[in-house]
This record gives C-alpha cells, structure tokens and sequence, in this order.
C-alpha cells in the first residue's frame, strides 16, 4: 500500500521511464528481503511446530509410563497400549496432521497473497512506466518540433541575411558603374537599377517580418497537435478511444459477445445431449444411444444486450470512450503475472518444439472433462487463496486484508488518468502561453526592426541621388563643357585656316594671273621694239616682273604651307593634348 501510494503521490513532472524503473527495482529489492525475513520466520515456525509434534509425542508415552506404573484398571481383554495406540495416538495425529495442514495452508495463502501484492505493485508500476515511456517521448518530440521551427525562423533569417548581401552587392556594383558612366542617358539608366535594388531590399525587410508572422502563425496549430498526440497515446495506454470511434466499437462489441452468447448455447446444448445420452445408456432395458447430432445454434435466438460505453472527456475538450470497463483494467492489474513476460521469450522457442506433444494431451484432456465435467466446475469454484485459513474451530488464523481490493485500484486508475490529464493539459497551457508570449515578442522585435530598418533604408535613395548621381552629373557635364571649349576652339582655329587658305590660294591665283597677263604685254611688246636698247628694256622688266612674281609666290607658298601643314599639326597636338589628359578609370581618371 505504502508503494501504491507513493506511485499515487507522485508528481506527474517526475514521471519517466527512469524514475519508474528505479521504484520498480527497490520494490523488488524490498521484496527480496522481505522473502528473506520471511523464510527465516516460517523456518522457525517449522522448528516450533516440531518441537510441539515431539512434546506430544513425549507426552503421549509419559501417560502410557503412568498408567502402567498405576496399573490402570482397563475392560476386560483390553490393554494399555491399545488404548494408547487406537485412541489417544489417533487423536494426537489427527491434532499433528490439523496442524500440518493449517501450516501448509498459512504458508501458502501468504505466499499466493504475497506473490499476488507484489505482481499488483510490478504490474501499476509498469502501467505507470508505460505512460512514463509515452511522456518521456513526448518531451523529446516537443522539444524536437520547438527545435525545427526555431531553425525554420532561423533559416528564414539567414535566407534573408544572404539575399540582403546579395542585394547590397549589386547596389555597390550599380553605383561602381554610375560612377563611371560617360553619358547622362547611361547615369540615368544606371540611377533607375540602383533606385530598383534600393527598392528591393525594402520588399526583402518586408517580406522578411511577413514570412516570420506566417511561420509564428503555424506554431499555436503544432504546438496543439503535439500534445493532442500524446493524450491520444496516453489515452491508449488508459485503454480510450476517441468518441468518433464509438459505432464501430459497439459493433465490435456486439459481435463479440453474440460469438461468445453463441459458444455458450453450443456447449451448454452439448453438455445437455451427453447428459441425456449417459442417463439413456445407463437405464436398463434400453439400448445405447446412437452418435449425437451436431448442435445447430440460430442467429436470431441468440439475444444479447450491449452495454453502453462509458465516456471521458478530457481537459483538452476531447471526447473519448472505454470500450472495456474499468474493471478489466484493474482485473489485469491485479492478477496478471509479472513473471510471463519476462519467462515469455524463454518459453517460446521451447513451446515451438512441444507443439505436436500438446496437441495430444490438450486433446485427451479435453475428452476427459467432457467425460468429467462436473469435476472441472468443482475445479473451478475451489480457491484455497480466496480466503484466510482457519483453525478446526472456525477462527480465521491470518489478516485476510493483505491482498489490493479492486476498489482501491480502480480509485488509484481513476485518480492516474485525472491527474496526468490534467497535468498535460497544464504542461499544455503554459508551454502555449510561454511560446506564443516568446512568438509575440520576437514579432514585435521584428516589426520594431522593420520599421528602424525602413527608416534608415528611406532617405538612401536622396543620399544616393546627391553623394554619386549628381557629382557624376556634374562631372559628365564639366567633361562635356570642356570638350565642346576644346572642339569649339580648333573648330574656330581650323576655319579661321580654311579662310586663310583659301584667301592666300586665291591671291596666289590673282598674282599668278598678273604675272602671266605682264608677260603677254611684253611678248606683244617685243615685235614693236625698234632697237636693241627697247629690248633690253623689254627684258629688264620681264626680268622684274619674274622677280617680283616669284618673290609674291615663294611667300604665299610659305603662309600657305603653314596654314595647311604647321596650324594643322598643331591642332592634331592639341587634340591630343586634350585626350591624353583625359585620364581613364583604369589609370586612375
């Protein structure tokens, strides 16, 4: 009881598969020594028993000295040792072989009540280890799905954490490129693709906490179907099912009690023929009865009541019903033998080979109890344990009350399922409140941070446009300036030397043109000539007229040379002037 109570005491956050092992092996422990005390005892008490056997026998011989030494007047022809022998030794064996037997009887009554105690005690401990195991399991799949979906949430992180860096990297290659575009219509393209990250990485901080709230969202159903799990195992383990079950287990049951409403007609009609058969062989006058005609039972005179099932429900709101009553429950508890399972597995391989063996004794004793029924009901109603003995006078010789009334094993099953119930249903209730309290506050977290993380995110686009858009802008625009000064100023220097060179081929042209008009006046001149000393003039300003034109000629041939060929080449220098200090990116421009 002690044991019982203790199992019955026992918080339900202690309960496991250790803890009850360990009550089980000091149950066993305490069991041992107990047999140890025990047979020390029922030795003495044999020792006792014997010295009182021999202390009769010592007394039986001293009166038969007596009555020999008073010379005991006796009926004619009898003898002393008659009336010893017939009449007092008889008595005094017969007082022995009581003794005996109530002896045999105590000892047998404490063993069976002792085994029975201690197979109740194995047999709730191991009831209670099996929801041990159940609770045990049901820690470790709790703490499993807790587990993977923090690594969910966490994996959601680092997936957002890896595209935010992916997402920041193509921003600072779109403003690497930004920086060195050369054309205002390339910046503002490249403006649009980085204004187009910047806007991606707000739907990722979006996306993000909306992710995180639809995961959180799935946590209260996990949570809930987690322990709805184990109270269905634990309800298993309570022999329950759920109320949604209980047409097919009423139909279960109907047909298993109309089988064995029917088995029992069959063998009752049987039994009924073969008494009928034995009492016609035995009447005289009266041949033997022929071979019995098989027993034929119809369905519809089998009648049968199902019993109604009786319901739970539990602290969750969940229905259920016991397809067996209480009683079987506790019945197992109580008479099951702890042993056969352990014995089980030994036994098998052993049976295996006795089958063929048994089979034929299982065949000649059954042909015997039918032969012999009634000593098989006479079998069945005798149960040296089911009571204490007692003396030849009537009075009960030990406490009775030392077996587990089924009473207060129903009490202990009923008080077990009410409490672990409860318990999950509390272990429910504030684990829900401690996730979804830690749920809300990592949400809030994460919507505070949105909201700083957007807050920070929304003026990047402004610093964006001013610190990199607007000074290549600026830059573009300086480049362009300066460009269109430099093609302005040689376009201006190359047309001022077209102009030139044009007027200078032009008065070449005009020269050339006076010079040959001189010479035709002095051709036409020289047959007017009338003396030598008009020739000579002739000649002498043909000669100036030559010196003149070539004088005019060589100058215009070197401005024309200088304007097509010096102010040319300087122009090309200056345009490369104007390249090379235009230094690029790669050379550190």
């Amino acid at each position: 009881t002690e044991f019982v109570n203790e199992l019955r005491k026992l918080p339900m956050q202690e309960l496991s598969k250790v803890k009850i092992e360990t009550l089980i092996e000091a149950i066993k422990e305490l069991n041992d020594k107990c047999q140890e005390i025990y047979d020390v005892h029922i030795e003495t008490i044999r020792d006792t028993q014997q010295i009182y056997n021999d202390e009769a026998d010592n007394l039986l011989e001293d009166l038969q000295n007596e009555l020999e030494v008073i010379e005991a007047i006796l009926n004619e022809g009898d003898s002393i040792e008659r009336v010893i022998d017939e009449e007092c030794r008889v008595l005094v064996e017969a007082r022995k072989a009581e003794a005996t037997k109530l002896m045999s009887d105590a000892i047998k009554f404490l063993e069976d009540t002792d085994l029975k105690a201690h197979d109740a005690c194995v047999n709730l401990a191991n009831f209670y280890k099996t929801v041990g195991e159940k609770l045990d399991a049901f820690n470790k799949e709790k703490n499993d799905m807790e587990h993977k979906f923090r690594i969910d949430i966490s994996k959601r992180a680092d997936q957002s954490d890896e595209t935010l860096d992916q997402y920041e990297d193509s921003l600072k290659q779109s403003i690497h490129e930004m920086s060195r575009s050369i054309h205002h219509m390339v910046l503002d393209e490249r403006l649009q693709t980085c204004f187009k990250t910047l806007d991606d990485i707000a739907d990722e901080y979006r996306d993000f906490a909306n992710d995180h709230r639809e995961v959180a969202e799935t946590h209260p159903q996990l949570i809930q179907d987690c322990f709805l799990k184990i109270q269905n195992d634990v309800a298993g383990c309570l022999r329950m099912v759920n109320a949604d079950k209980r047409d097919e287990l009423r139909e279960e049951i109907r047909r298993k009690l109309f089988e064995e409403k029917k088995q029992e007609m069959i063998h009752e009609a049987e039994l009924a023929a073969q008494k009928e058969a034995e009492e016609s062989k035995n009447q005289k006058g009266k041949r033997a009865a022929g071979k019995p005609k098989p027993i034929e039972i119809k369905d519809e005179d089998v009648h049968i009541e199902v019993p109604e099932l009786d319901d739970y429900e539990s602290p969750f709101g969940n229905e259920f019903v016991l397809p067996k009553p209480m009683s079987d429950l506790v019945d197992y508890l109580l008479n099951h033998n702890s042993e056969e399972d352990e014995q089980g597995e030994k036994k098998e391989g052993e049976e295996n080979g006795k089958n063929e063996e048994e089979d034929v004794e299982a065949a000649k004793k059954a042909q015997e109890e039918a032969e012999n029924p009634d000593e098989e009901d006479k079998d069945e109603k005798e149960d040296p344990t089911a009571s204490s003995p007692e003396d030849p006078e009537g009075n009960s010789c030990l406490n009775s009350d030392v077996v587990f009334l089924p009473e207060f094993f129903t009490s202990t099953v009923v008080d077990f399922r009410t409490k672990v119930m409860e318990y999950l249903y509390q272990v429910y209730s504030n684990h829900y409140e401690t996730q979804m309290k830690l749920d809300k506050d990592e949400l809030d977290d994460i919507m505070e941070e949105l909201d700083e993380r957007l807050r920070k995110h929304w003026p990047r686009k402004g610093r964006l446009e001013v610190d990199y858009y607007q000074v290549r802008a600026a830059e573009i625009t300086g480049h362009k300036q300066r460009y269109e000064r430099h093609v302005r100023n040689v376009c201006e220097k190359n047309e001022f030397d077209r102009e030139r060179f044009v007027i200078l081929v032009e008065n070449y042209e005009e020269t050339e043109k006076e010079f040959l008009e001189e010479q035709e006046e002095f051709k036409d001149a020289l047959p007017n000539a009338k003396n030598l000393g008009e020739l000579q003039g002739v000649q002498r300003r043909v000669k100036e007229s030559l010196r003149v034109f070539s004088e005019k000629s060589n100058g215009l041939m070197e401005q024309l040379n200088e304007v097509s060929t010096d102010n040319t080449e300087n122009l090309l220098q200056q345009n490369r002037t104007f390249i090379k200090n235009c230094t690029l990116f790669e050379n550190g421009g």
